[in-house]
């Protein structure tokens, strides 16, 4: 069972840690690290709920956290440290949406943000040394809730959600009816528009992605419509004309209760794995074929990470839990399980790996 305490992360030269936000059962945030045994390394409050997190790519260990939509605030952390050593704002009339990524060589960081005088979504470009922004373009879109570097460091892949909204109704969605979601590619030098794909219903809101080495994009998606429609939540996009989804029974679908949170992919497994708290499971399946491989229950269950080097996913639940899979498993009674008491972990969660 994990402690509520801070352990020292030098006395190994090596280590793969888990980062993520959680909240106590008390309302308090915190960024959280810890070990793939269980083990809390540390846990540091933060005033806004933070969602997912960026890791410096030439230097892993430096890792920003942003705040839910609607939240202002992105925090710097080192987890050599185990502190927090910086803090920006998305600014004047400004929201983060909770994601953000590093350029190729860390030299900048987008984040994704709402401006919400207009409605319109923006990736901001700042220097990631000193956190000021340097400039911006649109997302051409509405709702850009995720963006993830394409192999090769030259685009940028965008989740428009496709929803408007404005921190003074934090929690309303203001254009239902007329929103209009898409997965957006734009160059980086110049923020030009290469090309967008619209889901096959309107409704269909593409929230989060992941990008495999290959180039292959995964989208998560949360359907916004009459909760009697079965609708496809997840879906591939590799170059083709149009966005392919993948084939389950309408069972399936209705399981997930039109809701998922998180997406991670392996090449090494061939797999995508989706998480659905609603729905309470997590499911997996063929990058090839785009069907189900396998289902398992899990309550709440929403954070995912995938470990490369050790071929291992693990998720974690608004309830606290832990299940680190056994290597290239992805069967629950194959898992490591922990329980982190006074702990609901947020929806996204990393791994990284510091030397």
């Amino acid at each position: 069972m994990l402690a509520s305490q801070r352990f020292a992360c030098s006395s190994q030269s090596k280590r793969g840690w888990f980062v993520s936000g959680r909240d106590t059962l008390d309302g308090k945030h915190q960024i959280a690290v810890f070990t793939s045994h269980g083990e809390l390394v540390s846990s540091v409050l933060v005033a806004q709920r933070v969602h997912d997190q960026a890791i410096h790519p030439l230097n892993p260990e430096l890792i920003v956290f942003f705040s839910r939509r609607p939240g202002t605030e992105a925090y710097v952390f080192d987890i050599r440290e185990q502190s927090i050593v910086a803090t920006f704002s998305a600014g004047e009339g400004r929201t983060f949406y909770g994601h953000g990524t590093f350029s190729a060589h860390g030299d900048y960081l987008y984040t994704c943000e709402n401006d919400y005088t207009t409605g319109q979504g923006v990736i901001a470009v700042r220097d990631a040394s000193t956190w000021e922004k340097l400039s911006e373009f649109p997302s051409f879109g509405i709702g850009t809730h995720q963006i993830a570097l394409m192999p090769g460091g030259k685009q940028l892949v965008v989740a428009n959600g496709g929803i408007a909204t404005h921190p003074d109704m934090p929690r309303q969605k203001l254009n239902i009816d007329t929103m209009n979601p898409s997965l957006t590619y734009i160059e980086i030098e110049s923020g030009s528009h290469i090309d967008s794909y619209l889901p096959s219903h309107h409704q269909m809101s593409i929230r989060h992605l992941d990008v495999a080495e290959d180039g292959t994009v995964g989208i998560a998606m949360q359907y916004q419509g009459s909760a009697h429609d079965i609708v496809p939540l997840l879906a591939f996009h590799r170059g083709q004309t149009q966005l392919q989804y993948a084939q389950a029974s309408e069972e399936t679908w209705r399981t997930m209760k039109q809701y998922t949170a998180s997406i991670r992919l392996s090449l090494t497994q061939n797999l995508a794995a989706l998480t659905s708290p609603r729905g309470n499971a997590i499911t997996f399946w063929d990058l090839d074929t785009m069907t189900l491989v396998h289902r398992e229950a899990m309550t709440d269950v929403a954070g995912l990470a995938y470990s490369k080097s050790d071929n291992q996913f693990t998720c974690s639940t608004g309830l606290g839990d832990i299940f680190v899979f056994a290597k290239g498993s992805h069967k629950k009674m194959e898992a490591r399980y922990y329980n982190t008491t006074n702990t609901r972990w947020d929806n996204h969660m990393s791994y990284i790996y510091t030397e």
